[in-house]
């Protein structure tokens, strides 16, 4: 259970962080009722001194899916996969952090650093993030 509650908030922060780059940029967001958010999806690979490794999380509804696990020659190989209920509260917060990194990619026209290999320790890993919204798709790599 211990590592589902840090799972379901590693999310939260990688969303939140991503979110705060944007808040002070971005109009005050609507009503969480009023925001149209139909799926999240959060990507994470990096590479350790024991080869490379990736998280996944998928948001929809009030499910959050995660699946981790390693890669090795472009092939995931799930370790760990779960499925959790996200309270009414936290999923609140995940739409007016959403809108929120909406609004910066539109404005902004926002992009991550290029992402590397993720084959070693030193490289700096791929993030992404793809967030559905009712009128469509809006990504951040």
């Amino acid at each position: 259970m211990h590592h589902i509650l840090f799972q379901t908030r590693f999310f939260l922060l990688a969303l939140g962080s991503l979110c705060a780059a944007a808040c002070s940029l971005s109009p005050q967001a609507p009503a969480a009722t009023e925001i149209p958010l139909q799926s999240v999806w959060l990507y994470y690979h990096r590479g350790s001194s024991t080869g490379a490794s990736f998280e996944q999380f998928k948001l929809s509804g009030d499910r959050l899916f995660f699946e981790c696990g390693s890669v090795s020659g472009g092939r995931h190989a799930a370790k760990e996969q779960k499925i959790i209920t996200i309270s009414p509260e936290q999923l609140e917060r995940i739409k007016i952090d959403a809108w929120q990194v909406r609004r910066y990619v539109e404005d902004l026209q926002a992009k991550f650093k290029p992402p590397g290999s993720s084959g070693t320790i030193f490289d700096p890993g791929k993030l992404s993030v793809a967030l559905q919204f009712s009128d469509g798709p809006h990504k951040l790599e």
